[in-house]
């Protein structure tokens, strides 16, 4: 088996993953948008109990920081890796 140092870089497939990775976060996020919405539907139309309302507002009020989050987490991963596919082809334009 030979020994070889070269890093090889699937920009195609990496751009790929990026996009996967923004679309799958931007997916979960409006599913939980959609379970958001649900709840207010509950909230509204359906028969008025304390203790069922108080829990689903807290729900609610924990289910937008979450989503907040993924929406976050999935776009800055697809910033960073478009960073580290632009610094491989800059580096690889100075080795060649």
């Amino acid at each position: 088996m030979e020994n070889n140092s070269e890093l090889l870089i699937y920009d195609d497939e990496f751009s790929t993953a990026k996009t996967k990775i923004i679309e799958y976060g931007e997916g979960i996020a409006n599913l939980l948008e959609r379970y958001n919405t649900m709840i207010e539907v509950v909230l509204t139309t359906a028969i008025q109990d304390k203790l069922i309302t108080e829990a689903l507002l807290r729900l609610e009020d924990k289910i937008k920081p979450i989503q907040k989050k993924i929406i976050d987490w999935a776009r800055r991963t697809g910033s960073q890796s478009t960073e580290y596919i632009t610094k491989i082809d800059e580096a690889d334009k100075f080795l060649y």
